[in-house]
C-alpha cells in the first residue's frame, strides 16, 4: 500500500492498512528544519532524501479499536464540532495529529 500525502504544507502522509488501522508520518519539524532544505533540492530529490530516514519523522500506528468513542470525540474536536459524518481515515488523522506532538 501506497501512502497518500495528507498535507503538503507540513509533510503528512496516511495509509490505511484495514478499516480500523492506519498509519501517519509526518516530517518533524520540531527539530528539523525542512523550508531551507525544499527550496534547496526541491519537493522530489527531498522526497528521495528523507523518506526512509526514519529519524527525520513522527511515525504512528493508529488502530481505531484502542480508543473510546470519548478520547474520538476529543480528539475530533480540535478540528470538528462533532463526529458526525466523518469517516475512520479522518478520525484516525486527528489522532495522529493529537497524539504526534506536532500541532
Amino acid at each position: 500500500m501506497k501512502y497518500t500525502c495528507t498535507d503538503i504544507d507540513s509533510l503528512q502522509f496516511g495509509k490505511q492498512i484495514n478499516t480500523d488501522n492506519y498509519h501517519f508520518k509526518e516530517f518533524n519539524r520540531r527539530s528539523y528544519n525542512i523550508v531551507d532544505e525544499l527550496k534547496k533540492f526541491g519537493y522530489k530529490k527531498f522526497m528521495k532524501m528523507y523518506w526512509r530516514k526514519k529519524e527525520y519523522w513522527i511515525n504512528k500506528k493508529i488502530n481505531l479499536q484502542d480508543y473510546t468513542s470519548e478520547a474520538i470525540k476529543e480528539a475530533c474536536r480540535a478540528y470538528y464540532d462533532t463526529v458526525e459524518g466523518l469517516n475512520n481515515w479522518i478520525i484516525a488523522e486527528c489522532i495522529f495529529e493529537q497524539e504526534s506532538g506536532l500541532y
